[in-house]
């Protein structure tokens, strides 16, 4: 039954009794109201740290899903566990950084410092895809002898694969040899210049075979041989690859070998050959032994033709020494009226020439010492309408097709004899088409005639 608590006071003799049920409301209320209070703070705060650590575990994933990858498909195979190893080392690293970092800002720094050591992996394994690219199709012996020592056995060991990636990034070749990363890639390697070797090769070859065959003299060739090697433009570094790997500097004897130590002292200092003399005197030693080069192919072209000459002239009569002298001074003649263009062309394809008012211009390009650039000059002019011009015109020409032995002193007489034979215009026009008249007579014959300038093409 309930506890009265009005009977209770009655009991301990109070006058007025009080009942403790209403007297002990307040306190109870008071409690209660403190109690809720502090529950519901609790409550509150554990609503503001559910919300925080869902915040930092937000900002946690966020920095987390930032970090960089690098696409293993695109390293190279000898980088690929170096790279990976290390990557994965920075990415532990920033992921522990981040979870225990307080503010956003320090995940976002811990970050951008992972991301920042990722794309130097990245950019190594670029670098060195570059720098496979770059010497893709490199073989041993096409590294210049220029190159400093080691760096050709360095560059074969790579190409070759011969060599590991250390943990810190270093190529580790073996036998104690340990060589910085960019060091490596950053090398420029030089390579032998042998399309210069051999387009000069070439040119020699063809103009030796050509002006031999033609039966030109020795001094004839080799001077058309210098014109045509100096069109040949070569850098500093030309010079000295085809100087140091195709010759050799033991190649070159006495003065020359001093004179190549000489330039290749001025050449490593900087990689540019600085006195213009040295690089002068480097280009006619590599000239001269070019030149060297191509005499034989010169002399049996020269001896092929020697030996048709002789079959031709040694049957006497019409094929005598002496007619074949005026059958070839008759076409040089014929040929230089119809088309001195035709003629030229046909004679020196590489010619360069114009032909004004019947005056032969022939050109050369040479280099200017100054400028290092090709630039043409006039060489040697012809005026078809005097005496002077057209036999100076045939004479040279001969030479160049006939040659200049004792065999093409018949051809000059026959030269001679047909300049006496022509009838030349006094008053020469610009209109002029035809440089001389073809009225030619022939002394030999039994009567006087007018040779046909068509009967000897």
């Amino acid at each position: 039954m309930a506890l009265d608590t009005r009977l209770i006071g009655r009991a301990l003799g109070l006058a007025n009794p009080v009942d403790i049920g209403k007297a002990l409301d307040p306190a109870i209320e008071k409690g209660e109201r403190r109690f809720a209070e502090q529950r519901a703070r609790r409550e509150r705060e554990q609503v503001r740290a559910r919300k925080e650590q869902m915040r930092q575990e937000d900002n946690t994933a966020k920095s987390i899903s930032l970090l960089s990858n690098i696409n293993e498909a695109g390293v190279a195979p000898n980088l690929r566990s170096y790279i990976s190893k290390n990557a994965q080392i920075i990415r532990n690293e920033a992921i522990e950084k981040i979870k225990a970092a307080k503010t956003p800002a320090e995940k976002i720094a811990a970050t951008m410092e992972a991301n920042q050591k990722i794309g130097t992996l990245a950019a190594q394994s670029s670098d060195f895809n570059k720098y496979l690219q770059n010497f893709a199709d490199l073989k041993p012996e096409d590294i210049s002898k220029l190159n400093q020592e080691g760096i050709g056995e360095q560059a074969t060991n790579i190409l070759d694969g011969n060599f590991k990636i250390t943990d810190d990034g270093k190529f580790d070749f073996g036998n104690g040899r340990i060589a910085d990363f960019n060091q490596v890639v950053n090398t420029n390697y030089i390579n032998k210049r042998s399309d210069k070797y051999l387009e000069l090769l070439k040119i020699a070859d063809n103009t030796a075979s050509k002006f031999g065959l033609q039966g030109v003299s020795s001094e004839f060739f080799k001077d058309k041989l210098k014109g045509q090697l100096s069109t040949v433009e070569m850098s500093d570094l030309d010079l000295m690859s085809v100087a140091v790997d195709h010759f050799g500097i033991e190649d070159f004897k006495g003065a020359e070998a001093n004179l190549i130590e000489r330039i290749k002292e001025d050449f490593d200092a900087d990689g540019d050959i600085d006195d213009v003399g040295l690089r002068t005197q480097l280009r006619e030693a590599i000239n001269n032994r070019i030149q060297a080069a191509s005499e034989s192919v010169y002399s049996k072209a020269k001896a092929e033709y020697d030996k048709k000459v002789k079959i031709s002239t040694s049957t006497g009569g019409a094929g005598s020494k002496q007619a074949l002298a005026r059958e070839r001074a008759l076409k040089l003649y014929n040929a230089t009226l119809n088309n001195p263009s035709e003629f030229i062309r046909a004679n020196n394809p590489e010619a360069e020439f114009t032909i004004t008012d019947n005056v032969v211009q022939i050109k050369e390009t040479v280099i200017d010492p100054e400028t290092k650039e090709p630039k043409t000059e006039d060489r040697q002019a012809y005026a078809l309408t005097t005496p002077a011009g057209l036999k100076g015109f045939l004479l040279d020409f001969g030479r160049s097709k006939y040659g200049s032995d004792a065999d093409f002193d018949l051809i000059q007489d026959e030269i001679d004899r047909l300049i006496e034979a022509t009838t030349f215009q006094t008053t020469p026009t610009v209109s002029d088409k035809q440089p001389v008249n073809m009225g030619i007579v022939d002394p030999k014959a039994e009567s006087s005639s007018t040779i046909d300038p068509n009967e000897f093409n």
